[in-house]
């Protein structure tokens, strides 16, 4: 699945196509579009009864792993503990296992169409499905649900911010608007709200099975998950591999570090483990008989820290209570949910110059956002070995109980007034690392 995606370079920006070519591929899209229909109809004969039983259903088309658990996480902890009947159109990216994860109180119904129109076919079933909602008047029995109108209207602590890119004197228009009120999702998970994700239970005890008996000693020691991300590439230059890990060698001093601390290493994901195998106490869980999708959803939901990129697998560790270092960042429009989180952003260069997150905050607050990637002038790099390290040094000292000082909660708390008030990096309240954080010192006073 993840393997294949990758090694098909993700996300491609399509080739202009001729005017006969768009002819013949609209008539062939509409033929597929009849064919969908049909297979919907059946479909939905066929799962009728299982899926009206539960009185809440939602439709939902797979995107990209960090996509479905939002969503599916969304839908879980907002109904809960009331059953959900969830059709899920997947894709070739889906793990199944995510699903399982999420089994204590969502029946799932997969149904495969092609993915090029997974999006409407959602869109045609929930049609078919008001059908349900019109036929009792007075009391509908059965009603589709869609949790992200729900976080629209139910924000807890983001007012009115849609975080949306604001506009400067140069610029009037943006590429990317990034709507995504997050608040109510960080209400739910800090509230206790609904069920943490984990995968049933026979699932667990035959991981844990299959790891004693290759590892006896593994559970003796915490898990780190480190997560490296291979896709996402934007193209777009230099700047297209903003959302992707810098090269694993970055990454070697501080898995030996971890190793060194007591820590077992696990990788997962996107991760190359050839990279990391001679280092003592680092470990793919797939050498013990399981899974690669399963062995992904296992580490996240058992691991106390992730390290990685600002990718899906972090809302997971999120989600269970673990804590999250964000490494090679993509600058500066995203950033990790909890308070305690640390943030680690790639560098960005002005001009060929070397610039802080602060200065970029007061003079351009447009690149808060996605805009970042398609400005000529600016250049983005990824962290070096050293700042890789001394974030993951001052993340382990703080879960082993070292308290932030004033100095750097100050510090934290000025650069967050300093971002525009329609970014995220305004309200979440992770913080970059402290050795950033003292580098912005004079030109945040």
């Amino acid at each position: 699945m993840l393997k294949n995606y990758i090694e098909k370079g993700g996300y491609k920006f399509k080739k202009k196509e001729s005017f006969f070519f768009k002819i013949f591929f609209s008539f062939k899209t509409y033929l597929k579009k009849i064919k969908i229909i049909i297979m919907s109809i059946k479909f939905l004969i066929k799962n009728k009864n299982p899926i009206l039983e539960n009185e809440f259903i939602a439709v939902y088309a797979s995107r990209s792993f960090g996509h479905d658990i939002h969503f599916i996480e969304l839908v879980s902890r907002l109904y809960f503990p009331r059953k959900i009947s969830f059709i899920i159109i997947p894709n070739e990216r889906i793990n199944n296992f995510l699903l399982e994860a999420y089994s204590h109180n969502i029946s799932f119904f997969k149904f495969s169409v092609d993915p090029v129109l997974s999006e409407w076919t959602a869109r045609l079933i929930k049609l078919m499905f008001f059908y349900f909602e019109i036929k009792h008047t007075s009391w509908p029995k059965n009603y589709i649900v869609d949790p992200r109108h729900l976080t629209q209207i139910l924000n807890i602590d983001e007012d009115l911010h849609t975080f949306e890119p604001i506009k400067n004197k140069k610029k009037k228009k943006f590429t990317f608007n990034t709507k995504s009120p997050l608040g109510i999702y960080r209400h739910l998970v800090n509230s206790k709200i609904g069920r943490n994700p984990s995968l049933p239970e026979h699932i667990e005890k035959d991981c844990v099975a299959k790891i004693k008996k290759k590892w006896p000693s593994f559970f003796k020691k915490p898990i780190v998950a480190i997560v490296l991300r291979r896709k996402g590439y934007l193209g777009q230059g230099i700047n297209g591999r903003l959302r992707m890990a810098g090269p694993h060698e970055n990454y070697t001093d501080s898995v030996k570090y971890l190793a060194k601390q007591g820590f077992n290493v696990v990788g997962t994901g996107d991760t190359l483990h050839e990279k990391f195998y001679d280092i003592k106490n680092y470990y793919d869980l797939t050498e013990c008989g399981i899974e690669e999708d399963c062995a992904n959803i296992f580490t996240l939901t058992n691991c106390i820290l992730y390290v990685g990129q600002n990718s899906g697998p972090y809302q997971i560790v999120f989600s269970v209570g673990g804590r999250c270092l964000i490494t090679d960042a993509q600058p500066l429009a995203y950033a990790p949910f909890g308070e305690n989180d640390l943030i680690l952003y790639k560098n960005i260069y002005i001009d060929n110059k070397k610039t802080d997150i602060s200065k970029i905050f007061k003079y351009r607050p447009e690149l808060s956002f996605d805009q970042i990637t398609f400005e000529k002038d600016v250049k983005v790099k990824e962290n070096s070995s050293l700042e890789i390290l001394l974030s993951v040094k001052e993340m382990i000292e703080l879960i082993k109980g070292k308290k932030t000082s004033y100095e750097i909660k100050n510090l934290s708390q000025k650069l967050r007034q300093l971002a525009p008030k329609t970014a995220l990096s305004a309200h979440l309240k992770s913080r970059p690392p402290a050795f950033i954080l003292k580098k912005m010192k004079k030109s945040l006073f």
